[in-house]
């Protein structure tokens, strides 16, 4: 799983939250508005946040902090923000994956060891027609023995991909 009551579903995870970092940071990241609210600190900074929503909401520019957040109600609205930029990261959840599947080529999936109660799931149909990379273990960070393994996967495949749906 992915989520639980809006939260990630496991332990902090100093590594992975770096990575996601060194990942997102500078680049648009496109989301859900759950996935938007569910920022432990709000807008992340030094990012562009493309929030995909069907309520009213207003745009927030903080040019200090380089922080930016802009709601959009389609498809069409995310894909006119983006197009200055040559590399975005659509992190979640569930919906807006299905939704920009056909946009992306290069995915990084990061996998937890242990079991975790959840309640938003990644759709396993995306997984379909990626070329999986290596398993890459990300180092523990200082102080933080106990924590569960986190490795991370980078997965690739052919511009314009469509799925073949099955009955």
């Amino acid at each position: 799983g992915v989520g639980f009551k809006n939260k990630l579903p496991w332990p902090h995870q100093p590594q992975d939250l770096r990575h996601f970092k060194q990942l997102t940071m500078g680049k648009p990241m496109v989301m859900g508005r759950e996935t938007f609210d569910s920022l432990p600190g709000g807008p992340l900074k030094k990012r562009l946040h493309i929030v995909l929503s069907h309520r009213e909401h207003r745009d927030l520019e903080d040019h200090v902090n380089g922080t930016y957040v802009f709601y959009v109600s389609s498809l069409e609205e995310a894909i006119a923000c983006l197009q200055e930029y040559p590399e975005y990261n659509v992190v979640g959840g569930p919906r807006i994956w299905m939704l920009f599947e056909h946009l992306y080529t290069h995915a990084c999936i990061t996998m937890i060891e242990g079991a975790y109660t959840a309640d938003a799931h990644f759709p396993p149909q995306l997984l379909q027609g990626w070329i999986p990379g290596d398993f890459v273990e990300l180092p523990d960070a200082p102080f933080s023995k106990g924590t569960p393994t986190c490795r991370i996967r980078h997965l690739t495949r052919e511009p314009n991909f469509r799925r073949i749906e099955t009955p």
